[in-house]
């Protein structure tokens, strides 16, 4: 089950955007609203989004899972705690370590608009898609807050990725958990 509600258009996005919430985990993300979105019940991926037909290989995927670690910790100090960047082997093997080929383009850490301190990176890999190996780049989020962990994954064929970078910014800041 999800909501969606509030039409509304930011700077950074070419388009309006409507906000969905997921009601098994609470958070809010903006997309744009000609853009697909499908939630998921059992995760790991609970929202997922695409643009209109044709484009292909194209998509942002949100996913949750509960962290009991950081259940107890408040957010000011997982905020401390992830104040340094997680390195550009945690994102080539841990995360992108099912692919070939895979380059860590820029990785770091900011202040998300939400007041999270969140890990990022953009990397590219190699992918096969329907028997055919493609090219991909991905601006990657992690969001840690206590007792739980989101991630969003936008991804592009690599050739296609400026054209939706702005779009992928917008959809990222806009989250809140």
């Amino acid at each position: 089950m999800f909501v969606v509600g509030l039409l509304f258009v930011t700077a950074a996005a070419a388009s309006p955007m409507v906000e969905v919430v997921n009601a098994k985990w609470g958070f809010r993300t903006a997309y744009p609203a000609d853009w697909t979105v499908v939630q998921g019940t059992a995760g790991p991926i609970y929202v997922s989004a695409a643009p209109p037909a044709p484009e292909t290989f194209v998509r942002c995927n949100t996913t949750a899972e509960t962290i009991d670690a950081t259940r107890l910790i408040p957010q000011t100090k997982l905020n401390q705690e992830l104040s340094q960047p997680v390195g550009p082997e945690f994102w080539s093997t841990r995360v992108f370590g099912r692919f070939q080929n895979v380059t860590v383009e820029r990785h770091g850490t900011r202040r998300h608009p939400s007041g999270i301190q969140v890990q990022e990176a953009v990397v590219s890999y190699d992918e096969n898609v329907g028997g055919e190996v493609k090219r991909g780049r991905t601006q990657s989020t992690i969001f840690v807050t206590p007792g739980s962990t989101f991630g969003i994954s936008c991804n592009a064929e690599a050739p296609k990725y400026a054209k939706y970078k702005s779009a992928f910014a917008t959809i990222v800041d806009s989250f809140r958990p």
